[in-house]
């Protein structure tokens, strides 16, 4: 390939369309348009890495107010792999969200030092 015909794949570059106004302070997103009866989401995620979870209480959770629905992992058995996935939650506001979320009590059996020692720990 000589020079005549070798492409200068950053000279071909347009740039992306969607930087200006983002950078711009214009950029819209979804929730700046609520919709009437939307509920807001949380995913509750394992804060012991590695380690076998024997219990996960949400009753305080579910009877907080402003919840709409508590779904545990158990909801979501033969979906997939939902990886240290423990709680989604849903609220009608978002300040309640995160209050809600702290309200989630896991209870773990035992905590390994890395993934390759994982498998002693069930």
């Amino acid at each position: 390939m000589d020079a005549t015909t070798h492409s200068d794949h950053r000279s071909d570059f347009h740039g992306r369309v969607e930087d200006d106004p983002l950078v711009r302070g214009r950029g819209r997103y979804i929730a700046d348009a609520p919709l009437p009866n939307q509920a807001y989401a949380h995913f509750v995620r394992s804060p012991h890495a590695f380690a076998r979870i024997v219990k996960v209480d949400v009753e305080a959770a579910a009877k907080a107010a402003g919840v709409v629905g508590v779904l545990t992992a158990a909801d979501f058995a033969g979906i997939g792999s939902i990886g240290r996935l423990l709680v989604a939650l849903a609220t009608d506001t978002l300040p309640e969200l995160a209050a809600t979320a702290r309200l989630v009590s896991v209870s773990r059996f035992n905590r390994c030092k890395s993934a390759r020692m994982s498998a002693a720990c069930w």
